[in-house]
């Protein structure tokens, strides 16, 4: 669907002047924040049909509230398993955030990777929510795991490797949804430097897919959280109430920083 610069700048207008508004009301006014709820839903519908989207396009974008996933997906996919808690509810709320900061803003960006800077902050599962919130908006989406070191994107998707000569498979059970596990990454280290195929891949996915999540190894464990980072430009940072430490978390801002790595925002995931 083609669109002129106006139309967009009004629809971003309302967008943000309802995020905006969703913010006041908060909890205080279910019915006001419900009936918010419904207008934002549409509203991205219009921008997901704007930027392209066939389905969209047609009037026939499958529904925000899917069915729940069966027992091959992890019990940490929440947008899967549990798509109407109020965990699920504030993961969209960063992904609408997400949505007008970096994906839609100008420049706009395709590729964005996840950080955090200790192991069991929550960080995969973030990523992979993100991921599936996008996918099922209707936008193209591809989650790479990048994390060398402990990969777990394959296991929580319950998918195999991508068969010799391709470097994503499609999330059974999810539109709209790919994923390439670490094992391909790993294949495409032919100089043993993943920034360089990190890179190469984003680079070659950018026209195949409208939003790219990269799952990094944890600060603590590698400094490729940085090479996946300056990958993508941008990071979202991920921290947990109780177990991130203050001093390791700023460190790795400072590096991110230091490096030029723009950070987009953060999430705090509860205990």
């Amino acid at each position: 669907m083609k669109y002129n610069s106006r139309e967009w700048d009004e629809l971003s207008v309302r967008i943000a002047d309802l995020l905006v508004a969703e913010a006041r009301v908060g909890d205080t006014l279910p019915e006001e924040a419900a009936r918010l709820s419904r207008d934002r839903t549409f509203l991205f519908r219009r921008a997901a049909a704007m930027l392209g989207d066939a389905s969209a396009a047609a009037g026939t974008v499958q529904s925000v509230w899917p069915p729940a996933a069966g027992p091959g997906f992890a019990d940490d996919l929440f947008a899967l398993k549990s798509p109407h808690s109020p965990r699920v509810a504030e993961l969209r709320r960063v992904a609408q955030t997400l949505a007008m900061r970096w994906f839609l803003a100008e420049p706009k960006h395709k590729a964005l990777s996840i950080i955090s800077a200790d192991r069991r902050e929550g960080r995969t599962a973030v990523a992979s929510n993100l991921a599936c919130i996008f996918a099922q908006s209707g936008v193209r989406t591809l989650l790479i795991d990048a994390d060398l070191h402990n990969p777990a994107i394959h296991t929580k998707f319950s998918i195999a490797d991508a068969p010799p000569g391709a470097t994503h498979r499609p999330v059974r059970g999810v539109e709209n949804l790919w994923v390439t596990p670490a094992a391909t990454l790993t294949a495409l280290r032919h100089d043993h430097f993943m920034q360089s195929a990190l890179q190469s891949l984003i680079a070659t996915m950018r026209e195949e897919f409208e939003v790219i999540f990269v799952d990094t190894p944890a600060a603590a464990t590698s400094n490729d959280y940085q090479v996946a980072a300056l990958a993508t430009t941008g990071a979202l940072c991920v921290t947990r109430a109780g177990v991130t430490r203050a001093r390791r978390s700023s460190r790795m801002l400072d590096l991110c920083e230091d490096a030029g790595i723009v950070i987009v925002g953060g999430v705090m995931l509860r205990p």
